[in-house]
């Protein structure tokens, strides 16, 4: 093991991870619904509708 400060102890605790989701959903009638991070409210996972 490295010896490490305090501070970054407490830094890598943080959450400070970003990321996002895009896609598509296509219907079996062949409409296509692309999605991006902009539709899907933050925490939810969920996707709303434009």
């Amino acid at each position: 093991m490295y010896p490490v400060s305090e501070a970054f102890l407490r830094a890598v605790q943080e959450n400070t991870r970003r990321y996002y989701w895009t896609g598509r959903i296509t219907t079996k009638g062949g409409a296509v619904y692309p999605f991006g991070y902009e539709d899907i409210v933050k925490g939810s996972g969920e996707i709303r509708k434009k």
